[in-house]
This record gives C-alpha cells, sequence and structure tokens, in this order.
C-alpha cells in the first residue's frame, strides 16, 4: 500500500448505502475500522457497532479494496470506487453462504 492509501484512509469517515442498509465506517488507521449500522434495514441490528483489523489495497487512483474479517467469522471484501461514488461488496458468511451487493458512497469526510 502506498502513502496515498494511507492518507486518504486515516482519520476519514464514509457513509454507505447498500440496498436498504446503512452503514458509516470510521477509519481510525489505514489497518483499523470501526463501523456502525445506521439504518440495519430490518436485516441487522440498528446501531451495531464493530471495530475490525483491515487491509486497504490502493488499486488504482480511486480505486481501493478494503478487507476485513468480523467477530462472527464472516469476511468482507468491499472495492471503493470514489469517483463514480460506488462501493461493490462480496460477503462470505460462516456458514459458507456467499452474497454480493453493489451499493453507493454517500459521504466521505476527513474526522
Amino acid at each position: 500500500m502506498n502513502t496515498t492509501s494511507k492518507k486518504f484512509y486515516t482519520n476519514s469517515r464514509l457513509k454507505i448505502k447498500m440496498n436498504a442498509i446503512v452503514l458509516e465506517m470510521l477509519f481510525e488507521t489505514e489497518n483499523k475500522m470501526s463501523f456502525t449500522i445506521i439504518d440495519g434495514g430490518g436485516k441487522i441490528e440498528n446501531g451495531y457497532t464493530e471495530t475490525v483489523e483491515t487491509k486497504v489495497t490502493e488499486l488504482r487512483t480511486n480505486l481501493f479494496l478494503i478487507t476485513w474479517k468480523e467477530i462472527s467469522g464472516t469476511t468482507i471484501s468491499q472495492i471503493h470506487d470514489l469517483e463514480n461514488k460506488l462501493v461493490y461488496t462480496n460477503i462470505t458468511m460462516t456458514n459458507g453462504k456467499f452474497y454480493q451487493t453493489t451499493g453507493t458512497i454517500i459521504t466521505h469526510n476527513p474526522y
């Protein structure tokens, strides 16, 4: 990962909408992110928060791969297309079920 990636994600906050779910991602460092479910769309508890270890990889200018493993064992891979404000998400549940979704980046702000 290069310095541009670290600077972009360190101390930044993204609000993302994926289908009915809205979440906020707070990147404290390039390796640590906390997410909070703002609106779980009836699928996830509103207000649920978790802090995870992340890996941020810059694929090209304004295109990043973010990966992490949740406490439950669920793994998440997201492509953040900052230029087009899109998020592509792959989720592998602990029971082996696999989900893909596309969402939008509502806001990105340093904190």
